[in-house]
């Protein structure tokens, strides 16, 4: 059977240690029956092996696989103004805060679909939009996909850092490391940190995904770890405030006193944003 002999291929090539994986629309790696040899230690990542529960060939378009995947390096360069839409022009949003009992839970679970790791390092952050399209990042990169699962394109941010210099006077070359990106179509934002501070000190940024270009980027100070994204707003809390970022340029455009300590942010059931407050309360956000 033709479909048949298309999973035997693709599970031959990767017994053979040639991935057939290419960027949009390529073949998914499909477990074969045949044992491999193991990879050398320093061997880049494997794509995701997926067993089919029978002998149906698995549909490789529906799997983000990021080993040909073309990256933008990340650059603080001039950028072409982006027009505002015009409801944003008008558009004063207002931030509210109410205790919720809505559960939250902060870890990012990479689902089946997508591949756990890019360019050596582990997927630590994964988020699914209102619109279906998702976003992930390991410590410097930043991918891409559609709501069809499609990987689209990623960022590299290994070239961005903080202080100038290391404490002995030489020059720093320690770049930022991500701890949460979010999306609004192919604009990113990101929060990070610079190690040579320290991993609670974090700073926003906001990227271009068309041009890899740095659109604006925060003091370090202004968020704990973990955002979220609201109509286009950049959500982030610290200390006893909660501010609203426009996406596009940075700006701060509403602010909220929370009732008590910082809250980590994520969307929960319902698209509702719900804070985890470090004293162990929960918060619902709405912007209206």
């Amino acid at each position: 059977m033709a479909v048949g002999a298309a999973a035997c291929a693709a599970a031959a090539a990767c017994n053979q240690g040639v991935s057939p994986t290419a960027n949009r629309g390529s073949a998914a790696v499909v477990a074969g029956s045949g044992s491999s040899a193991p990879a050398p230690a320093d061997a880049a990542p494997a794509a995701i092996v997926i067993a089919p529960s029978d002998a149906s060939a698995i549909d490789a378009t529906q799997f983000a696989l990021f080993d040909h995947l073309p990256f933008r390096i990340v650059k603080a360069i001039p950028a072409a103004p982006r027009p505002a839409p015009p409801a944003d022009l008008i558009d004063k949003p207002k931030l509210t805060v109410a205790a919720s009992t809505q559960a939250v839970d902060l870890k990012a679970e990479v689902p089946p679909w997508c591949q756990h790791a890019v360019k050596k390092q582990v997927m630590s952050v994964f988020h699914t939009m209102a619109d279906g399209s998702s976003i992930g990042a390991t410590a410097n990169q930043v991918v891409l996909v559609d709501a069809d699962h499609h990987a689209e394109l990623g960022l590299d941010l290994s070239g961005l850092h903080g202080t100038e210099t290391d404490e002995g006077g030489e020059a720093n070359t320690t770049p930022y490391s991500i701890v949460d990106a979010v999306r609004d179509g192919d604009l990113v934002a990101v929060a990070m940190f610079d190690p040579m501070i320290d991993s609670t000190t974090i700073l926003l940024a906001g990227i271009d995904a068309r041009t890899g270009a740095l659109l604006w980027q925060t003091e370090p100070g202004v968020a704990q770890p973990r955002i979220a994204i609201a109509r286009g707003y950049v959500l982030a809390s610290k200390g006893q405030t909660l501010r609203a970022y426009r996406i596009d340029t940075g700006r701060a455009v509403a602010s909220v006193t929370t009732p008590s300590a910082s809250y980590n942010l994520q969307v929960g059931s319902g698209g509702a944003v719900i804070g985890a407050g470090d004293d162990g309360n929960a918060l619902e956000v709405t912007l209206k």
